[in-house]
């Protein structure tokens, strides 16, 4: 005879369910011992706002990665090199002439097409990175893949003084890694977040946790 609904065995069963539920979620089996149970999910901090600020930081340092050679480009490019011939159609123009000397000169000769595609080059990156990103954050999870494409990015992102003046190719195509491991909303990191956002996150401020992260990156 199947127990009444109320009683104290069909409420010792839907907290069992509940807690194999969980257990699943956890990565956590029930063949795992009690005491190692309660080391795994027993946290001070827990596990979403954690991974929270992970991907905040990763957003973070994805934008700077993404705008930092916009403004270091500035000096490192020699600009009487790069405005040779317009400051030739300009020579009577003198407030143009002041606004070149103002302008600092780098060492790199390089041309306007050269710096214009050493700016897009973390785009064709992150063109790349749309598809297998989903999917390897699928695989791997969300987080081994947030770490891995920011340490991927940075890495990149330390070898573009080396590579800016060994060759300007070596220069884009250090660009085009740090594309490929960026967190912007273009970039790899970017999908991962979702499918790690609803294999961690289990609580009604999922919304609140996706605004915090979507932040990092603005």
């Amino acid at each position: 005879m199947a127990p009444a609904y109320g009683t104290c065995q069909e409420h010792t069963k839907t907290i069992e369910r509940n807690m194999r539920d969980y257990s699943r979620s956890s990565g956590i089996d029930q063949s795992t011992p009690l005491i190692v149970r309660r080391r795994v999910t027993t946290y001070f901090i827990p596990k979403r706002f954690i991974f929270s600020f992970l991907a905040f930081t990763a957003g973070c340092l994805a934008v700077s990665y993404n705008v930092n050679i916009s403004i270091a480009i500035v000096s490192m490019v020699n600009h009487n090199v790069a405005t040779s011939n317009t400051s030739k159609h300009n020579e009577s123009k003198d407030a143009f002439d002041e606004f070149l000397e103002e302008v600092p000169n780098g060492r790199l000769p390089w041309s306007a097409n050269i710096e214009s595609f050493a700016l897009g080059a973390v785009y064709f990156g992150q063109l790349v990175s749309f598809i297998p990103g989903g999917r390897m954050a699928e695989l791997y999870g969300g987080k081994r893949m947030i770490i891995l494409c920011t340490l991927v990015s940075s890495l990149a992102t330390l070898l573009l003084p080396v590579a800016a003046n060994f060759n300007p190719y070596a220069f884009i195509l250090a660009r085009v890694g740090v594309g490929l491991g960026t967190v912007s909303a273009e970039g790899l990191v970017f999908f991962t977040l979702f499918p790690a956002i609803f294999q961690l996150i289990f609580s009604r401020i999922v919304a609140l946790i996706h605004c915090f992260i979507l932040d990092g990156e603005n």
